[in-house]
């Protein structure tokens, strides 16, 4: 059995979003998907779960993407 590689997706962008997923779905890859709008959302999943990729959008509603990367490492999630 394969394990399902875990994707969170951070996009401002609803439509980028889908894309993303239609995407993946293309590809037929095993994979579990997880879509935010904001970087408190992602973060929040990120203590929730973990993930084995992080698609982190650089220009988030409520900051900048290269700054929740910092917080997110300061805080040791992911």
């Amino acid at each position: 059995m394969d394990r399902k590689i875990r994707i969170l997706v951070a996009e401002a962008d609803s439509v980028f979003r889908q894309m993303v997923e239609e995407a993946l779905q293309e590809s037929r890859s095993s994979y579990l998907l997880k879509k935010v709008s904001t970087g408190e959302r992602c973060l929040q999943e990120l203590k929730r779960e973990k993930f084995d990729v992080l698609l982190l959008d650089h220009t988030l509603p409520d900051g900048d993407g290269l700054d929740w990367l910092r917080k997110f490492n300061e805080e040791a999630v992911g």
